[in-house]
């Protein structure tokens, strides 16, 4: 990857300066692990470039899969993993600053990202007529505009959610909400105020989850006595690593049970959405084959996706993966098909995949060489692995952040440019 693709620059560390804590302890809780760092809290002085230094890292899987199902929640296994997994970057920790960290004292605080099943992200429109068209807009009646554009947003999804899936409106809760657009008259403006006309067109970033999740996400940190500073999503951050406002890519986050795709256009998120396949779907495919537990199924396909194995070995596990890539590959096509429907979007070329699942041939390769005819792409896509060498605003002193799979905990849990949030 080109080195000038990612800014090494942290736009905004308001967030940061709030707190009163050196270090920050972030978990990434997946749907199959959970991954957790302890990083310093970012100082930027006059001429320098912010970084995060990262002083410990640690992963655990859960015991078994599909602890988030939607039959209900497996509260004791994700309690096990989050409990192991702050263990393991304690130690981690005391090894790499010589220090020790008292983290359970509700006074370290903890950034938490969820997987996309949990804490969703949806890019809703919304568009209003002014009464007054030629009245210029004040401070006042532009609050009370995001106030209807956040409302009916809310409404629009909680709607569309209970539809689907038989959810009480009530039972929805709202993370943020975000202007990524605003369009006045078919011009694009940065605020409100002061402008006149009529039609006002908005694209809003949404994150929200199901209540009686995040209840017992928070039961549970409560309870291993973590002090939840806040909880993050991935899109919040992506468009602000571009170098320039005019980047243009898909960021494919290739995980357990769901990958998740990001479309970038013009340095801003156009896209979010995911679809239910992932790298567990390889590991269940090996085991249910190869008569193997899930342990042994996931270190097989670790092994294999890291070149480990016999010439012989490897060819019979690319025979038995074989179907599962072409699913997954379909299940991607169809995901796009649907979100792309109605909209007359040109697709970029660049693909950079990241996540547990993305260094297994088979994605690669289905990206590479599948057939991407019905899809408006510029050009034929071109894939590239996005590594954490790549992003220049982390300073990694334990040197293990070095798989496409950590890419979640950077993209996850840094706060890049809370500015910029609305929270509700």
């Amino acid at each position: 990857m080109d080195q000038k693709f990612f800014s090494s620059q942290i736009q905004s560390l308001s967030f940061f300066n709030k707190i009163k804590s050196e270090y920050l302890l972030g978990l990434d809780i997946g749907t199959e692990a959970v991954k957790a760092i302890i990083f310093q809290k970012p100082v930027l002085k006059k001429e320098e470039k912010a970084k995060l230094i990262i002083w410990g890292k640690y992963q655990e899987y859960f015991d078994k899969s599909n602890v988030f199902n939607s039959g209900g929640f497996e509260e004791r296994g994700i309690k096990v993993a989050i409990s192991e997994s702050i263990k393991g970057v304690h130690q981690n920790f005391i090894q790499n600053l010589g220090r020790k960290i008292n983290i359970h004292t509700n006074n370290l605080p903890v950034l938490v990202s969820l997987p996309p099943n949990i804490l969703k992200e949806k890019i809703i429109s919304q568009s209003l007529e002014r009464e007054n068209p030629e009245a210029v807009i004040s401070k006042k009646e532009e609050s009370d505009i995001y106030k209807i554009i956040f409302k009916n947003t809310q409404d629009e999804i909680a709607k569309n959610f209970s539809q689907e899936f038989g959810i009480l409106t009530e039972d929805i809760q709202f993370i943020s909400l975000r202007i990524l657009e605003i369009k006045f008259d078919g011009y694009k403006i940065s605020k409100l105020e002061g402008f006149k006309g009529k039609r006002l067109d908005f694209r809003v970033l949404t994150t929200f989850s199901l209540k009686g999740y995040l209840k017992n996400i928070e039961k549970i940190l409560k309870d291993l006595k973590l002090n939840i500073l806040e909880f993050l999503y991935k899109s919040q951050n992506l468009p602000h690593l571009f170098f320039d406002e005019e980047s243009e890519a898909i960021f494919l986050d290739v995980g357990g049970e769901i990958s998740q795709v990001f479309l970038i256009k013009k340095g801003k998120i156009e896209l979010v959405f995911e679809f239910n396949s992932g790298g567990l779907d390889f590991t269940e495919r090996l085991s249910k084959i190869l008569g193997l537990n899930l342990e042994d199924s996931r270190n097989l396909k670790h092994n294999y996706s890291n070149l480990l194995l016999s010439e012989e070995v490897r060819k019979k596990v690319r025979e038995i993966l074989s179907e599962e890539r072409q699913s997954w590959f379909e299940n991607l096509k169809k995901a796009f098909r649907s979100v792309l429907l109605g909209q007359r979007i040109l697709l970029p070329s660049n693909i950079f995949i990241f996540g547990g699942g993305s260094l297994l041939p088979e994605i690669q390769e289905a990206l590479e060489e599948g057939n991407w005819e019905d899809l408006p792409f510029f050009s034929r896509p071109k894939t590239k692995l996005l590594y954490p060498k790549d992003l220049k605003i982390i300073e990694d002193k334990t040197k293990g952040l070095i798989s496409p799979q950590d890419i979640n905990l950077i993209l996850g849990l840094t706060p890049f440019n809370k500015d910029s949030l609305v929270s509700v």
